[in-house]
């Protein structure tokens, strides 16, 4: 019995430590480089190649410790438990960026020691999650819409539209699936009802549930991050799946082109934040003028098929680039996106998610 106990504990222990390195290795890390000019960005993978840190890094003598999230509930629950303690610079999407200034869990950013705010697309400017753009920098943009391997559809480019990932009779194979629960009913109301507004309306998330639940019956496998996967090993023919992940699988697989449906879609805007907490603005300032530079951004931009934030770059995934009118879009194309806002709470998100993974 005592034996028992001690092992208990220890495992307990064992977890408490685990879960407090989670929560606060970058404090730990801070505290034991206190004396060092550095600052700690929390950001996705495959966003900032590390090459270009390392150079501005050499070209200024600053630090950047980089920590790496894979979702934005994930950098949300890091923010809210430490208050943003440890980190100097995130980036998450729009929608997460919207909670963060609501929790004042970010400060105000000083535009004007920036030399490249005037550079930025206005469009990326004052949407919903910012409208006075006074707390975020955007910078990493792209679209959802569709992955498709032509040579499933004689070498042809199907009709664009989601009706190939929620109709059965379009494809004759399965599809993947976002593992995002927000983005698949999302887009479930899109196509059934044209706007995510809808979903306020019981009867519409009904409908959108019912639509999802039926749609399990093909997909493969839902998962974002193995999209380009599914495709390059044709165990799929279409699917969801964001721009970027697309652009690097085209230039392997020619036979693959990415499609924005006619229904609409949705961008996503990834937006660079200071926390609150941060005492080092003037050497984070530094690293984000070095990142909005022409020579920075279109590297990135080429290297990981993200769209350009700023209006002086031209890159194979830039607005302007040949052939990026769909993964890139803007003028009237633009005008059919909407962003993953929150319409719906997160736990009535959760709730339907659940019940979808349980059939």
């Amino acid at each position: 019995m005592i034996a028992q106990i001690n092992t208990r504990f220890w495992i307990i222990c064992f977890w408490i430590i685990i879960l407090f390195g989670f929560l606060y290795s970058p404090t730990l890390l801070r505290w034991m480089h206190r004396d060092e000019k550095s600052i700690t960005v929390f950001t996705w993978p495959l966003i900032i190649d590390a090459n270009y840190i390392t150079a501005f890094e050499r070209e200024t003598g600053i630090k950047v410790y980089i920590s790496y999230y894979e979702s934005n509930e994930e950098l949300l629950t890091k923010l809210k438990t430490t208050q943003g303690r440890g980190y100097d610079l995130v980036i998450p999407s729009d929608y997460t960026v919207e909670q963060l200034i609501k929790e004042r869990l970010v400060k105000k950013i000083d535009m004007s020691k920036l030399d490249f705010a005037d550079r930025i697309h206005p469009f990326l400017k004052n949407n919903y999650y910012d409208p006075k753009n006074e707390y975020s920098l955007a910078y990493f943009w792209s679209v959802y819409g569709l992955g498709i391997d032509r040579d499933a559809f004689g070498g042809q480019i199907p009709e664009a539209t989601w009706a190939l990932i929620f109709e059965k009779d379009k494809i004759k194979s399965r599809i993947g699936m976002t593992d995002s629960a927000r983005e698949a009913i999302m887009i479930a109301t899109q196509y059934l009802y044209g706007s995510i507004d809808a979903l306020s309306r019981p009867e519409a998330l009904h409908a959108v549930q019912q639509l999802l639940l039926k749609q399990k019956q093909w997909v493969e496998v839902y998962s974002d991050v193995r999209s380009g996967d599914l495709l390059a090993s044709k165990s799929c023919a279409v699917v969801a799946a964001l721009s970027p992940d697309i652009a690097r699988l085209k230039k392997e697989y020619p036979n693959i082109s990415f499609i924005l449906p006619k229904e609409g879609s949705f961008m996503l805007i990834d937006a660079f934040l200071i926390p609150v907490l941060s005492e080092k603005d003037d050497l984070t300032y530094q690293f984000l003028n070095y990142l909005y530079r022409p020579d920075v951004v279109k590297h990135n931009v080429e290297r990981y098929g993200f769209c350009s934030p700023v209006m002086d770059v031209a890159g194979d995934a830039n607005p302007e680039a040949e052939g990026a009118r769909e993964a890139c879009p803007t003028g009237k194309r633009a005008k059919n996106l909407e962003f993953f806002r929150s319409i719906i709470p997160e736990s009535t998100i959760n709730d339907i998610w659940i019940n979808l993974m349980a059939h």
